[in-house]
């Protein structure tokens, strides 16, 4: 039996993952640092250093070592720590120099489907990923829903980019995909699972998330649903082409250019699109505004038979001189 101490840093009477994180470390036992901060205030729930000493400390040093990334969720594994669980080792790569790592996607129930859509896509990018399955039948509530604000986002997008906006489909695992835009005409208004409605379409797979207290900063939950949301529609509803939309109100340049990079790899092209309140998104500038009416006095007709008269090169010069 262990003789180590709780989890200092985790632990707390709202943290469901503790007991999850402290089961797992007993496991393969090392060095724990629990919220391993990384990436401007960013924090992973976990890092354990296999072959160091059986203790939990704040700070570590991650260069030439063998080193295990935890992300753990209190419930079915979903898109949301599936984005913490591939994303977490290639942060850690840019900051760090390790020996070797390898992601752990900690939950208390696994899927089968996403597991399996999980660790292919590790493969193909180079990250070593298992999902470990936490022996407690009681599951949290997490709601991965837009909200109303990621609604409001997604409708705000589609009225600026045109097209018929799906909201009622869902992945092979039942969940809801936030927003499909086709840009043709569909021949049927059915939003059925079953359906072939996208076959063939050049689709827009859209994910947002925004919050009322604060602006939501890109993060890894909404960049796992942008990119195994749009796997898994890819491989459920065969379009003929597919983009993957992430709408949040603040970008993070780091983030995002991982996102970019795995999508070129895995073949889908991911972006990022920023919708704030202060700017409204669907308010497109006209040309228009920039506009201005030209009269006898104005715009061209200011300058043609004006200049050069018959001022001669010096007087010209010296004008030019005067403006410099």
């Amino acid at each position: 039996m262990s003789t180590r101490k709780p989890l200092a840093i985790l632990s707390g009477p709202n943290n469901k993952e503790t007991p999850m994180i402290e089961w797992y470390w007993n496991k393969v036992h090392g060095t724990l640092c629990a919220e391993f901060p990384i990436a401007e205030r960013r924090k992973l729930d976990a890092v354990i250093l296999p072959d160091g000493e059986d203790r939990e400390i704040k700070e570590l040093s991650l260069d030439g070592r063998d080193v295990i990334v935890i992300q753990a969720k209190a419930k079915r594994l979903s898109m949301y720590l599936m984005g913490q669980a591939l994303f977490s080792p290639i942060l850690i790569k840019r900051f760090h120099k390790p020996r070797s790592i390898r992601s752990v996607a900690l939950c208390k129930e696994n899927d089968p489907i996403l597991s399996s859509l999980l660790i292919s896509v590790g493969k193909k990018i180079g990250v070593d990923i298992e999902v470990e399955e936490y022996p407690d039948a009681k599951l949290a509530s997490m709601s991965e829903s837009p909200g109303p604000r990621g609604t409001e986002m997604i409708k705000q997008y589609r009225d600026q980019e045109g097209g018929t906006l799906l909201e009622k489909l869902r992945t092979p695992d039942g969940q809801r995909i936030h927003g499909v835009i086709v840009q043709d005409k569909l021949t049927s208004k059915k939003e059925s699972p079953g359906d072939d409605i996208l076959k063939g379409q050049d689709v827009v797979v859209v994910y947002a998330k925004g919050k009322k207290d604060r602006p939501y900063r890109l993060g890894m939950y909404l960049m796992g649903q942008v990119l195994f949301g749009a796997e898994l529609v890819r491989q459920k509803f065969k379009p003929h082409s597919i983009r993957s939309i992430a709408l949040c109100e603040k970008d993070d340049d780091i983030l995002h250019s991982i996102l970019k990079d795995i999508g070129r790899k895995v073949g889908i092209d991911m972006e990022v699109v920023v919708i704030s309140e202060d700017i409204p998104f669907n308010e497109p500038t006209a040309q228009s505004n920039f506009r201005q009416p030209q009269g006898p006095d104005s715009g061209l007709n200011a300058v043609l038979g004006k200049w050069p008269g018959d001022e001669t090169d010096d007087e010209i010069a010296a004008e030019l001189e005067n403006l410099s």
